[in-house]
């Protein structure tokens, strides 16, 4: 607790106990136990009022927009010039650290290789 030990903490409270006097010390205590419990009950209100409107924004998000493969599970095929068609599912699956750069290095690398067989 706090990095004190038990002895230490028995030091604390003989010494509060001398200077407080036995008649006060459980006063003090039960007004600090009060003033911890309040000050818990307070940040836990604080935390609860920020993360309110951020949760109602993510279920309404959630509710109202269905999600991408369900939205174009319908949608063609699309021709973006170069031959190579591209369907909804084939964007739903890209990896998250996807980048049409690293896409482009490895067509070229695999045209080398097809090249060279």
């Amino acid at each position: 607790m706090f990095g004190l030990g038990v002895g230490e903490i028995l030091i604390i409270l003989a010494a509060a106990l001398i200077f407080i006097g036995p008649k006060k010390l459980p006063e003090l205590a039960r007004g600090l136990g009060k003033g911890l419990k309040e000050f818990q009950n307070a940040a836990k209100g604080i935390t609860e009022t920020l993360n309110e409107p951020v949760r109602k924004t993510v279920d309404e998000i959630k509710k109202d927009i269905p999600s991408f493969e369900e939205q174009f599970k319908d949608d063609p095929p699309h021709d973006h010039g170069d031959g190579d068609f591209v369907t909804a599912a084939d964007l739903a699956n890209l990896p998250d650290d996807y980048s049409p750069e690293h896409d482009e290095e490895n067509q070229k690398e695999k045209i080398k290789d097809s090249k060279q067989s």
